[in-house]
């Protein structure tokens, strides 16, 4: 079109002149007017049809737990509770259940696993103690969850119940759906041979049960 005219839109197969709630204005050159919009404030804000998919409250429809398994899984969870980390359910897993106190009363949810096999002592740095403490409470643990969407089980290998249950916690949570994501520390070099070998058995383990595992080297952080 010329300068002269205003602009258009072609609508069933003829030009129709846009919708305007301004009147037209004179150009600077003083040839013919223009239809238009000064600024932003001038348009109408479109409002869309398509819904959210979130619940009421804002938050996450995806049910995600973090589940700390052995002294070290636990104290990740304090850490994160102290950090104030929401949209979280936290859970921690030991066979300590002195140790457990801490977690409760930071606010995480506690299971005391293996009550017959260890008695609430300890694993006592022995994996196979932890193991089966974890094969004791099975039903627990896949009561505990049930419904989850994204799962990360964190502890610390080396040790008698990370070493020992984390694998089994990892399975049952992969075995009810959830996508399961570990989060695991080796121990540091001055800790021994016989530690690193636990360590290192337990994270194959651990490979086999989840969906990725994230192994952080503790002499990293020296």
């Amino acid at each position: 079109r010329g300068t002269g005219c205003c602009w258009s839109m072609k609508l069933s197969g003829k030009d129709e002149p846009l919708l305007t709630s301004r009147q037209p204005q004179k150009l600077k050159n003083g040839r013919g007017t223009f239809l238009g919009f000064k600024n932003v404030k001038d348009l109408t804000p479109m409002k869309s049809t398509v819904e959210p998919l979130m619940p009421d409250g804002g938050l996450s429809p995806c049910v995600i737990r973090v589940l700390g398994v052995g002294g070290g899984g636990c104290n990740a969870v304090d850490r994160m509770l102290e950090t104030q980390v929401g949209g979280v359910e936290y859970w921690a897993i030991n066979t300590d259940a002195q140790a457990l106190g801490r977690s409760k009363v930071l606010g995480a949810k506690v299971l005391n696993i293996g009550a017959a096999v260890t008695r609430g002592l300890g694993a006592g740095g022995d994996p196979e103690v932890g193991r089966l403490a974890a094969e004791e409470s099975r039903d627990d643990i896949s009561a505990m969850i049930q419904g989850t969407d994204l799962c990360f089980v964190t502890s610390g290998m080396g040790g008698g119940t990370g070493s020992g249950a984390a694998p089994v916690v990892s399975e049952i949570a992969k075995e009810s759906g959830a996508l399961t994501v570990a989060i695991v520390t080796k121990p540091f070099a001055f800790e021994g041979r016989r530690r690193m070998k636990q360590a290192s058995d337990a994270i194959a383990r651990l490979k086999q049960n989840v969906d990725t595992v994230i192994v952080v080297s503790n002499n990293k952080l020296l």
